[in-house]
């Protein structure tokens, strides 16, 4: 197996929802468990911005911070699970590059 088959199987297997968006915050890849504690099919996902996944109140201090970490270069989480909301429930999310 080549290391891309390996990453796509990962990616698709993940107990976690696993979602891949660009700089612009456009998403790019968006796995079968983030399909079931976001509600929204992958389909559906990729190719729309992060907001879908951010609730209303969260979303500007979101964008705040990524414009912070993309102008320092970093993430200020690196390596530490963040509890997140999507709609009507709490789910954990991965921050890292």
């Amino acid at each position: 197996m080549v290391e891309s088959e390996l990453l796509a199987l990962l990616h698709h297997q993940a107990p976690d929802a696993v979602i891949f968006a660009g700089t612009d915050g456009v998403i790019q890849a968006w796995n079968p468990a983030a399909e079931s504690r976001f509600g929204i099919p992958a389909s559906e996902a990729i190719g729309r911005g992060l907001n879908i996944s951010i609730p209303p109140r969260f979303r500007d201090a979101h964008w705040a911070a990524c414009d912070r970490a993309l102008a320092a270069g970093d993430i200020h989480y690196r390596g530490r699970a963040l509890a997140t909301r999507a709609p009507g429930r709490v789910v954990q999310s991965f921050r890292s590059r």
